[in-house]
C-alpha cells in the first residue's frame, strides 16, 4: 500500500513539473505567411536595425527600419508599423529611397526616404510608386 501511494506521488510530481514547461517557441513567420495587405518581411540578412519617432500634427508614430538584404541579394529595409511589416527594396540609382508597391492601404504603395538621422515615409498610387510627384508624405521621421 506504501508503495502504491509513493508511485502515485512520484507520478502526480513529474505531471505538474509538466505544467510548468515552457510552451514551444513559435516559428518565425514564412515570407509568404505575410498578413493580407502586406509585404512579407525579409528574412535573408539584416544588417542594423534603427528606431524612429515619426509625427504628423503632433501625434507621435514608432517606426523599427531594419536595413538588410532581400532573397536576391538587393539592399531592403523592412520597416515594422503598428506592429505591421512591410518589406521596401532600394531604389536603383538611389541609395536613400526604398520603396513598395504594397502599402499600409490598398491600392496604395510605401516610400522610405533617409537623409542622415531623418526619414520621411511617404505613400503614392501602387502604380506610381516610382513618381516622386505622386508621393504624399505620411510622417517625417527622426532617429531615437
Amino acid at each position: 500500500m506504501m508503495r502504491i501511494h509513493v508511485l502515485a506521488a512520484a507520478a502526480a510530481a513529474v505531471l505538474l513539473a509538466g505544467c510548468n514547461q515552457k510552451p514551444a517557441e513559435p516559428e518565425a513567420p514564412k515570407a509568404d505567411t505575410a498578413p493580407a495587405g502586406t509585404a512579407a518581411p525579409s528574412l535573408v540578412k539584416t544588417e542594423t536595425a534603427t528606431a524612429y519617432t515619426c509625427e504628423k500634427e503632433g501625434k507621435n508614430l514608432p517606426i523599427t527600419a531594419a536595413y538588410g538584404t532581400n532573397a536576391e541579394g538587393k539592399p531592403d529595409v523592412v520597416l515594422v508599423i503598428k506592429g505591421e511589416s512591410f518589406s521596401l527594396v532600394q531604389d536603383e540609382g538611389n541609395s536613400a529611397r526604398y520603396s513598395s508597391a504594397t502599402g499600409l492601404e490598398a491600392g496604395k504603395g510605401l516610400i522610405w526616404e533617409t537623409k542622415g538621422d531623418e526619414a520621411t515615409l511617404s505613400e503614392a498610387p501602387s502604380d506610381k510608386i516610382a513618381d516622386a510627384s505622386a508621393a504624399t508624405i505620411v510622417r517625417t521621421c527622426k532617429k531615437k
